[in-house]
């Protein structure tokens, strides 16, 4: 309700065909409200340099928020529970050369980039 999505879901709007990078500090993909959800092909670890990434406390609840399926019974669902999800642990190894890469990283095939992340200078 605070995000005023229901007009959307009620055009049939759910996101299905939209992909959304998650760039924040990983993706917890095996969680039972994003796991039918995540392009797990296309996650990048920037500490292995792989796809195994399967943690982060705030890109996870990012994710929720923008993608959480809907009718698994276990809670809300995200704004587009429809949507593919993709996750990017840029903030464990933060450097500008990193931060280029994710921005860039799998261009063709995301179609939304979430950047919530503030400067590492304390102040938000």
């Amino acid at each position: 309700m605070d995000i005023n999505v229901t007009p959307a879901w009620t055009r049939g709007y759910y996101g299905a065909g939209v992909t959304i990078a998650v760039v924040d500090d990983g993706l917890e993909y095996t969680h039972e409200d994003l796991c039918g959800n995540v392009k797990t092909s296309l996650n990048h670890n920037y500490l292995t340099d792989k796809t195994d990434i399967n943690s982060g406390e705030h890109g996870t609840s990012v994710a929720g928020v923008a993608a959480a399926i809907h009718y698994n019974y276990s809670g809300g669902k995200g704004a587009a529970p429809e949507a593919w999800l993709v996750g990017y642990n840029l903030l464990q190894s933060y450097d500008s050369i990193n931060e280029q890469d994710a921005m860039v990283r799998n261009i063709n095939d995301i179609d939304i980039s979430n950047n919530s992340w503030g400067p590492p200078d304390g102040y938000g």
